[in-house]
């Protein structure tokens, strides 16, 4: 009954496109069925201006059209610009599929591994606190793993230590399918990822692996002597810059206060998810938000309300994801950070720069988050000083990035008269089946589509 339900939401979404977009005048559309086309039209720059009512109403109609075109139940989008006193909200859509109780600002939706960013945020406070350092090895802490003895704390963050990743364990992925509710423990996971072996020695590249932000999670117990989640949950709740009152660090299966406050997730197939236990996650990507929690959260990061300086400079730090051709980056090594005109993404200490390829947008410092039924991303744009989180409540198939066009063609409407390429992107049907055949599991899992670079937890 679900899948039937979902397949007629479906092909509502699909057949009412063509009504959605009589609304976009400023898209040119043009069908295709087997590729996706992109348009690009150019114009001139003018200053920054405080967002109209039109701007507003434009915005919310790029919203609704991408939602439904993409047949997600849900989605929410908050923007924070200069001048501005808070976040501005744009929500579309139910909070179940097929529902009638429309969301809100304050409805939840899990943020997946963008809680990387907050689990390195704690390290990085111990750091300050002279607690720990980056560079000891986490055998100082957790002494039950040899294999790691070379491994610092530093590479955990950075995604440098080659520890393999748990969620792709067979083990892992077998339980998952057989009982979604199951409750892991951090020490289930970190044992399950101790018995394949690593992907490269320590500091000898990169590679985007869950296992590193658990252990980092049981380091922060081992220094703190306290649960997780009274750590991370101080932070959230009792820090006074914060306030992320709608916000929490939730890895189990949640209570029917807290079901009542979720955008209920569905994976590809249209099956709701979230009542699944989000114990698997723990400290790699456990948080449920809104997008004005994220945007605060991302803002007070950037500038500086967090972390001291120069924590801060640690944690932008980068390192090179890949080996480029000429060498000049390669994997694993520190790295400077990006101008807008090149096409890499490099990685920090949870969270990530990205060039945009637009001398208009400039650079983007983000990080997204992928679960069974949710996809999240929170980022900023310094050249422009924006701030921007996303988040929907049905796995789509691929990840959120910068390059998104429901990214581009908001910031196109922000700044209507600047030369950013504004992008009409078409998912016909069969490019859409393309999509929903990218290999997926029943957790998080980090994909590279050869145009999108991608994280996910």
């Amino acid at each position: 009954m679900i899948k039937t339900t979902w397949n007629y939401f479906c092909k509502l979404c699909y057949f009412g496109r063509l009504e959605i977009l009589k609304n976009i005048r400023r898209f040119q559309l043009h069908f295709s069925s087997t590729i996706m086309a992109v348009f690009f039209m150019l114009a001139s720059v003018p200053a920054f201006a405080d967002i109209t009512s039109e701007q507003a109403q434009q915005i919310q109609s790029l919203l609704n059209h991408w939602r439904a075109r993409q047949c997600i139940p849900a989605a929410a989008l908050s923007i924070s610009l200069p001048g501005h006193n808070g976040p501005i909200t744009f929500v579309s859509g139910t909070t179940t599929l097929g529902g009638s109780q429309k969301i809100t600002n304050t409805t939840l939706f899990q943020a997946g591994s963008v809680s990387k960013s907050f689990t390195s945020m704690v390290i990085l406070q111990l750091v300050a606190q002279d607690k720990i350092s980056l560079e000891d090895p986490i055998t100082q802490y957790l002494p039950q793993y040899p294999k790691w003895n070379k491994v610092t704390i530093r590479e955990l963050l950075n995604h440098t230590s080659g520890i393999f990743d748990y969620t792709k364990t067979a083990k892992f992925q077998r339980i998952r399918k057989d009982n979604p509710k199951a409750q892991f423990t951090p020490a289930q996971m970190a044992y399950m990822a101790s018995i394949y072996p690593n992907y490269f020695p320590s500091g000898r590249g990169w590679k985007y692996s869950n296992t590193n932000y658990i252990l980092a999670g049981m380091i922060i117990e081992a220094v703190t002597n306290e649960p997780t989640s009274n750590i991370i949950n101080s932070y959230l709740h009792g820090n006074q810059t914060l306030h992320l009152s709608n916000t929490f660090y939730l890895p189990n299966i949640y209570s029917p206060e807290e079901m009542a406050r979720m955008a209920h997730g569905y994976d590809t197939e249209g099956v709701d998810v979230t009542g699944n236990s989000m114990s698997w996650a723990y400290t790699a990507g456990a948080l449920v938000s809104t997008t004005e929690d994220l945007l605060v959260w991302w803002k007070s990061l950037f500038e500086n309300h967090i972390l001291p300086t120069q924590q801060l400079t640690q944690m932008m730090s980068l390192v090179c994801e890949h080996t480029t051709k000429n060498h000049s980056c390669v994997a694993g090594r520190p790295a400077s950070h990006l101008e807008a005109w090149q096409s890499e993404t490099r990685y920090g200490l949870g969270i990530i720069q990205s060039a945009t390829g637009s001398s208009a947008i400039g650079t983007a410092w983000w990080h997204n988050g992928s679960t069974q039924g949710y996809k999240a991303m929170v980022m900023w744009f310094p050249k422009s000083n924006i701030y921007m989180s996303l988040m929907i409540d049905r796995d789509p198939g691929y990840l959120l990035t910068p390059r998104l066009p429901i990214v581009r063609n908001t910031l196109h409407a922000l700044l209507p008269n600047s030369s950013i390429p504004t992008c009409a992107l078409i998912y016909t049907h069969k490019t859409t089946k393309h999509h929903n055949h990218i290999r997926h599991t029943q957790h998080h899992r980090h994909h590279r589509a050869k145009k999108h670079k991608s994280h996910k937890s």
